[in-house]
């Protein structure tokens, strides 16, 4: 191998490793909640500067074995889901959803679920503070 060759390797290896620390701590950050066939919803939050909490959903469906989307609402009073949904897009097996997100009051609970083309597959509340920051 040439010394111009064992040089590339090496920066191409050493940019890989790089990248991949890079985008770990990124990945940590979603919160897995949802799951329905290998896919699951993830979800992260991130204060805004009115005091509000803004929460991101996105399908990982990576390792899914059917279509598959997300979605979030908010959670009434009464513990039932408001009239606010908002989804992900379906995506196919093997791929990751670009997110979605509404905003909540601190202290309130966010209706997370998956879905399928059939619908709903699985759903439930949780507490703002139980999901990871973005």
């Amino acid at each position: 191998m040439t010394l111009r060759r064992t040089l590339l390797a090496l920066l191409s290896t050493g940019l890989l490793a790089a990248t991949t620390l890079a985008a770990a701590p990124a990945q940590a950050a979603w919160t897995p909640t949802e799951r329905w066939h290998g896919a699951v919803t993830q979800a992260c939050k991130v204060g805004l500067a009115n005091g509000k909490v803004r929460v991101k959903v996105r399908v990982n469906n990576t390792n899914g074995t059917d279509r598959a989307a997300a979605g979030l609402n908010r959670v009434r009073a009464d513990g039932q889901p408001a009239r606010a949904w908002t989804y992900t897009r379906t995506v196919a097996r093997g791929a990751v959803s670009s997110p979605v997100s509404l905003d909540f009051e601190p202290g309130s609970r966010v209706w997370l679920l998956v879905g399928s083309n059939v619908g709903i597959t699985g759903e439930r509340a949780y507490a703002l503070r139980s999901l990871d920051r973005c």
